[in-house]
């Protein structure tokens, strides 16, 4: 079962994509179970700042992967109500190039307030949170794992944009680890399926 999840996932991409994902970002095509001290030294390599970030346990780890058009490096933001933020161009908010413009130069970027997404929503996030979100102008919550190489590191990256480029902003940032960890090897989690499953999105 294991050997025929991973031809799957192969079969999803080409080999063109397999060389930029291998030597361009220096990602790995499966994960493996990471260590503390692996997933510190990623952090320590890309993050801007050296503020905590948040391991998920096991069963929200899970059910955050499952989510509907999750990937395992990603961003959201939300301003003081509590809503989600977009560009005004929905589209263009998963591209990086875009999404490193937008944080850059947010204060001249066209936005819209998306109240059908709320942070109360986010029963695992909020509950890290709670109503703190109220206390700052904006809260940009990153995700990141270190087998993904230089896609998370270009995330963690948005924070520096963001905060750096915005300092008239009270911002909140929630940097969340999403790695296979290494306690959880002998658990129901299972990785090779979960992976195959965001390869196949």
């Amino acid at each position: 079962m294991k050997t025929i999840l991973i031809a799957l996932a192969l079969l999803s991409l080409s080999s063109c994509k397999l060389v930029m994902l291998k030597t361009v970002k220096k990602a790995k095509i499966f994960p493996n179970y990471a260590s503390e001290k692996q997933i510190n030294k990623f952090y320590d390599k890309y993050a801007s700042t050296q503020t905590e970030y948040i391991t998920l346990s096991d069963s929200n780890l899970v059910k955050k992967i499952q989510e509907p058009g999750w990937s395992f490096d990603k961003w959201e933001l939300y301003d003081q109500e509590g809503f989600r933020v977009n560009q005004t161009n929905a589209d263009s908010i998963t591209c990086r190039a875009n999404s490193y413009t937008f944080l850059k130069d947010f204060s001249e970027m066209e936005k819209v307030q998306d109240t059908s997404q709320h942070l109360a929503q986010d029963t695992i996030i909020y509950n890290h949170i709670k109503q703190d979100y109220k206390n700052f102008d904006y809260t940009l919550i990153i995700y990141f794992s270190s087998w993904r190489g230089k896609f998370s590191g270009e995330i963690l990256d948005f924070e520096k944009q963001f905060v750096l480029n915005n300092p008239e902003l009270r911002i909140q940032v929630l940097k969340v680890n999403m790695d296979f960890r290494e306690e959880m090897k002998g658990t129901w989690v299972n990785k090779w399926t979960i992976t195959a499953e965001e390869f196949k999105k």
